[in-house]
């Protein structure tokens, strides 16, 4: 985001197309990371594949595909986007508990 604000002058809600829009899906041609590497020209990919390294050294994350959650996960899901909507500048519509599941 620093890279942004400093060509701009101003913050971008949008550092990636469609990744901060409620209900946004990117779709790519194969599911798999490597065919998305592939499609890349050399220098965005090497520079792409250094920010991930310099991100994986700097925090343990773990993913996960959840489909209609229920009872403490959906809690936990629902806690930590009030989180994320209320430190957020720009806001959408407040979800509820409802559009989760």
């Amino acid at each position: 985001m620093e890279g942004l604000r400093a060509r701009h002058g101003r913050r971008s809600s949008r550092a990636v197309p469609g990744g901060q829009l409620p209900g946004t899906v990117v779709e790519f041609g194969s599911p798999r990371k490597e065919d998305y590497f592939a499609s890349l020209k050399g220098s965005r990919r090497h520079i792409l594949r250094k920010k991930l390294r310099r991100s994986a050294a700097q925090a343990a994350l773990r993913t996960e595909v959840i489909q209609r959650p229920q009872g403490e996960v959906l809690d936990e899901l629902f806690a930590l986007f009030g989180q994320t909507y209320e430190r957020a500048e720009t806001r959408f519509e407040k979800l509820n508990r409802k559009f989760l599941r």
